[in-house]
């Protein structure tokens, strides 16, 4: 018996042991756990913020586009979405509100009449649903407000 004894204190020294080390290794875990769960709480907020980078990115992006498209001077250049409004997919209310910012900018400047004389035709179009009229009227408005070449005849420029 006694032979059993010490196979059975050893047999327990033994699995004492490996509960020990088993113990350690879940609080190693446990504590891993904890720090992914904060990371994972983290994601969400560093998602939202990216998110609305890259929405506000975007944003800039469609704006300086359009302000391309209405620096350029003649009519050989249209882009269909920006004449047409929001409610069929386009941004001609981003086109008028655009012009609107820059033609209040541009007041007192030589050409500043001009400029909201075409900006309150296009208001008038787009309130009659006359969209291709409007973007022709806040085109002209933006340059107007913009550049003094807008109105100057060919040859005359200094």
């Amino acid at each position: 018996m006694n032979v059993l004894t010490r196979a059975s204190e050893a047999s327990l020294n033994v699995s004492t042991a490996q509960v020990g080390s088993l113990r350690g290794d879940v609080l190693r875990v446990g504590g891993k756990l904890t720090l992914l769960e904060a990371r994972i709480d983290a994601l969400p907020a560093g998602q939202g913020d990216q998110l609305e980078f890259i929405s506000d990115f975007r944003g800039q992006a469609l704006r300086l586009q359009i302000e391309a498209a209405l620096s350029r001077p003649g009519d050989d250049f249209r882009v269909a979405l920006y004449q047409l409004p929001r409610s069929v997919g386009g941004f001609l209310e981003l086109v008028q509100q655009i012009v609107e910012e820059t033609v209040a900018g541009a007041e007192g400047t030589a050409f500043f009449g001009f400029a909201r004389q075409e900006l309150a035709a296009g208001r008038l179009d787009f309130a009659e649903r006359r969209f291709k009229e409007a973007y022709d009227h806040f085109h002209r408005a933006y340059r107007f407000a913009v550049t003094s070449a807008a109105i100057q005849p060919l040859g005359r420029r200094p």
